[in-house]
């Protein structure tokens, strides 16, 4: 199989030194990539993105084999994470919330989480959506405080992919709605 990981800088500033880990899924080896990789050990790997200019974007592929003794239709949990990964000054209207989702598999059951690592607690309520292949399954509200987590109740897996999509703080630097599947 192939990732296909893209990345930006979403910022009004140049960048320096940017890298991106991926962390692939158990049953996943690693075979090879279009940007050089080191391997960090437990099935992660760094890819060094370089200097970024503001609005900048790029996007790099990894091939993987998937063991044979996987499941057939099981849903491989692969993560990437871009560095450095700071906050830009604070925006005016910003509360200084800052939303992330989760997502982790163990065994048979699929976890979700959302929380704030910003400075300050929610504003308001914000909304949330737990999405099983193209149904919306849940929705919700929540209002966090700071370091808070809500853990959503774990789902029993069916091969089917689940995606978690959470409101961002108004007036946050990125907006948008992050996500996780």
């Amino acid at each position: 199989g192939v990732y296909y990981v893209q990345y930006a800088n979403a910022s009004a500033s140049i960048i320096t030194g940017t890298y991106v880990d991926v962390t692939l899924d158990p049953a996943l080896a690693f075979q090879g990539s279009t940007l050089p990789a080191t391997d960090l050990g437990n099935q992660k790997y760094r890819f060094d993105t370089g200097d970024l200019d503001p609005g900048e974007s790029g996007q790099f592929s990894i091939n993987f084999n998937v063991d044979c003794a996987a499941p057939l239709g099981a849903t491989h949990c692969t993560e990437a994470h871009i560095f450095p990964d700071t906050i830009c000054p604070p925006m005016a209207g910003w509360s200084g919330a800052n939303i992330v989702v989760e997502g982790s598999c163990a065994n048979d059951s699929i976890f979700l989480k959302i929380k704030n690592t910003g400075t300050a607690p929610t504003a308001q309520s914000l909304n949330f959506i737990v999405v099983e292949d193209v149904l919306m399954r849940e929705s919700g509200n929540f209002n966090l405080g700071i370091g808070a987590t809500l853990e959503l109740d774990p789902i029993i897996g069916t091969g089917a992919t689940f995606r978690l999509e959470a409101q961002q703080e108004p007036g946050h630097p990125y907006g948008g709605m992050p996500a996780v599947a």
